[in-house]
């Protein structure tokens, strides 16, 4: 039967809480990169770069909450794949015993 899909539920659950590490990981980038931006605000001094500055920090907030996204996004496929998979078995464990 090498068409059986196989799984391993508590590896998938270290896999999912790695990927939480991940997204804690992108909220540390986005502070650091804060902190270079406000330690670089006298260079955006002028009636344009200060339209720059805050330009800036918009897109690095916004490049870090989609990344954030896609990571939740895809810890939520992947257990809810393993609630699925878990649950067919149990069905078919139980279709076994009340034949």
């Amino acid at each position: 039967m090498s068409d059986m899909i196989r799984y391993h539920p508590a590896m998938i659950g270290d896999y999912t809480a790695a990927l939480a590490t991940q997204a804690a990981r992108l909220e540390n980038n986005a502070a650091e990169a804060n902190s270079l931006i406000a330690g670089m605000a006298d260079f955006f001094d002028t009636a344009h770069g200060s339209g720059a500055h805050a330009q800036v920090q918009q897109i690095i907030q916004s490049g870090i909450q989609n990344g954030r996204d896609v990571i939740a996004r895809h810890s939520s496929v992947v257990d809810t794949a393993m609630q699925y998979f878990a649950a067919q078995d149990i069905a078919a464990a139980n279709s076994f015993l009340s034949a």
